[in-house]
C-alpha cells in the first residue's frame, strides 16, 4: 500500500490507528533510503531520451529530489511524534476506540438525509473529545 507524502502547502494528515502510522513509517523509511541512494547518482539518465542529463537538467532534478526527500523526512518525523504522543497519552485505548467509533458513525452519515441538529450533535461530540485532551480530533 502506497501513501502519498503531503504536497507543498498541505498539512500533516494524522493516521487513524497506530498500525496505519507504523505502516506509513515503514513505507516512508524505504522511500527515504531509496531517494538518498538516487541522489548519489551523478550520471542520471533522462527517462524519455535515455541520455545523460546535462548540468542544468541534473541540477533541476536534484533540487526537486531534495525537496521531495525533505517532505518525506518531515512526514516521517511527524508520524514518529504522533505515535509517541499517543503512546504517552494516559487513556490512549479509550481514545482510539472513541476515535474509531466516531469514524464509523461519520462514514454512515448520508449528507442528504441529515438534519442540521445531527451535524450539531456530531460537532459537539468531537469538540467534547478535543476539549478532554484527545489529540488530533
Amino acid at each position: 500500500m502506497a501513501f502519498d507524502t503531503p504536497k507543498k502547502g498541505e498539512e500533516f494528515r494524522a493516521p487513524k490507528t497506530i498500525d496505519e502510522a507504523e505502516q506509513r513509517i515503514r513505507v516512508l523509511w524505504e522511500d527515504i533510503q531509496d531517494t538518498k541512494l538516487r541522489l548519489t547518482d551523478t550520471n542520471r539518465i533522462d527517462k524519455v531520451t535515455q541520455k545523460r542529463l546535462g548540468p542544468l537538467e541534473y541540477g533541476e532534478w536534484r533540487r526537486k529530489t531534495i525537496y521531495a526527500l525533505n517532505m518525506k523526512e518531515r512526514e516521517y518525523k511527524n508520524l514518529k511524534a504522533w505515535i509517541s504522543r499517543l503512546k504517552q497519552h494516559p487513556d490512549r485505548t479509550r481514545y482510539l476506540s472513541q476515535l474509531e467509533e466516531v469514524a464509523k458513525a461519520a462514514a454512515k452519515i448520508d449528507p442528504a438525509a441529515v438534519t442540521n441538529s445531527a451535524w450539531v450533535t456530531l460537532r459537539e461530540a468531537l469538540t467534547a473529545l478535543k476539549d478532554a485532551g484527545y489529540p488530533h480530533i
